[in-house]
């Protein structure tokens, strides 16, 4: 997802008289780059990225997530969206592209087709639907709450939803995964860099819920974190 902690990099030309042409823009920023511990000591890596290039109508969108859990030994998590990104509203986004889902194990892809904007309130929302053999339904909401200029709490929710069973990846049809987090963050060094801490918790349901129970895991997980923004 898109987040408020990115960088822009833009240029305007302004032409002779009266006309105005832009330049392409970039952008890239690491909205979550962090360590999540849990009871035991037993901890997560965990980043989320984005990249942008291109225009107020037509941006190329590159970005991804990454999860390494410390206790299986293995990359839980290597999502990567590739899409052009084009507005479709005054507040929304349209993203048509590709899903790479390349963690440990077999690689699936996905056609992607998704929204991305503003909602009420200032609440950031992404929704994502991933159509494959493994099609999924992906929601993400995050607000930031300013508490003085350069302290901010940010509470936030991810939900993934398989449509059908899929063995590689543990999750069974319509049984959700839930992610709720809340992180208190301080912007310092003219934004480019805010360490924050805060709390993040994973919940399985349904046929992904009783495939974890099989597998000898909890469906219930709870982390302390520790991460930093990075804008380049």
């Amino acid at each position: 997802m898109k987040r408020t902690f990115v960088f822009c990099v833009a240029s305007l030309l302004l032409a002779p008289a009266h006309a105005k042409t832009v330049d392409p823009f970039w952008s890239i920023g690491f909205d979550k780059l962090e360590q999540r511990y849990k009871a035991g000591g037993d901890l997560t890596q965990a980043a989320e990225w984005s990249f942008n290039y291109g225009g107020d109508e037509l941006q190329l969108l590159i970005e991804g997530e990454y999860e390494y859990d410390s206790e299986e030994k293995s990359t839980e998590t290597l999502d990567t969206i590739v899409a052009a990104k084009f507005p479709v509203s005054g507040f929304y986004d349209g993203i048509l592209g590709v899903r790479l889902d390349t963690p440990d194990g077999k690689d699936q892809h996905h056609f992607y087709l998704g929204i991305e904007g503003l909602a009420s309130q200032f609440v950031e929302i992404q929704a994502g639907l991933s159509l494959s053999e493994n099609p999924s339904i992906a929601f993400e909401a995050e607000y930031e709450g300013l508490i003085t200029n350069w302290i901010t709490l940010t509470p936030s929710l991810e939900i993934l939803l398989p449509v059908k069973d899929n063995p590689a990846r543990d999750e069974g049809g319509w049984g959700p995964k839930v992610e709720l987090g809340l992180r208190l963050s301080y912007d310092a060094v003219d934004r480019t860099f805010s360490p924050y801490i805060g709390i993040h918790q994973e919940r399985l349901f349904g046929e992904t819920g009783g495939i974890a129970k099989s597998n000898g895991k909890s469906t219930s997980t709870f982390f302390t974190v520790v991460g930093v923004k990075l804008l380049f």
